[in-house]
């Protein structure tokens, strides 16, 4: 696992990551985004990317955190058993943060309408509202929002998670294959691919990475739950 260091912006790897000892991001990619590449040879420091992700690093830092993780530019996607590792821990990333950021760039200052964010329309976020036993959202502007704990209520009524669920007062594990399946029915991926995979924490599951196998990705991973469960739920979907 790469982690930025808040004090040097450098990336540095860990083997055995400290567990509740980083803040982690969650976003929705745009254009301009920054790799991993570009993080470390300190490229396109005027790309909103970049500049993005300073802020997160910045406001990390203001926090006492000495980490701090973002999908964008601590996984080298160049090489393929790094992101099936990293796509297969993601649920864990979260899970193991001490706290999370939630950027939503298209919440302008002083404006209350949170849940129409486009945040809660994609699909990897949902695995990132879940797992962090902490979220802080950000407007535009990085200013402070509001809290998972605190906006249980509105979430809930945006996304049908259950305020247990986003209390962490029930496990994912108690709750039936459909209803968890119903939560992603109207997200959204880039890839068809990532329709399954932005799914595999939510059910403990793993698989290898097959880009370009489109939505045979998603028969793989009912068939992988069938193996893992009793609960016909399943076939609802």
């Amino acid at each position: 696992m790469w982690l930025i260091n808040t004090e040097t912006f450098g990336l540095e790897e860990f083997a055995n990551y400290p567990k509740h000892g980083y803040a982690i991001l969650s976003h929705r990619w745009e254009e301009n985004e920054v790799s991993f590449e570009d993080w470390k040879g300190r490229k396109y420091v005027q790309r909103k990317g970049y500049l993005k992700i300073m802020r997160f690093v910045q406001k990390a830092a203001e926090q006492g955190f000495k980490y701090a993780w973002a999908d964008t530019c601590c996984i080298n996607k160049d090489s393929s058993a790094e992101l099936s590792e990293a796509i297969n821990s993601m649920f864990k990333y979260y899970q193991d943060a001490a706290t999370c950021y939630v950027y939503l760039s298209d919440l302008p200052p002083l404006n209350t309408i949170f849940a129409n964010s486009k945040w809660f329309t994609r699909g990897w976020t949902l695995q990132e509202m879940i797992a962090p036993r902490t979220l802080q959202f950000f407007d535009s502007a990085w200013h402070p929002f509001g809290t998972k704990h605190g906006l249980a209520a509105v979430i809930e009524s945006r996304t049908g998670v259950p305020k247990e669920i986003l209390d962490g007062f029930q496990q994912l594990n108690g709750t039936s294959i459909a209803c968890r399946m119903s939560w992603a029915a109207d997200r959204q991926t880039t890839r068809a691919e990532d329709l399954a995979y932005c799914l595999l924490g939510i059910f403990d599951i793993h698989l290898p990475l097959l880009y370009g196998e489109g939505e045979a990705a998603f028969i793989r991973l009912q068939e992988e739950i069938c193996r893992k469960t009793t609960d016909m739920s399943l076939f609802a979907w």
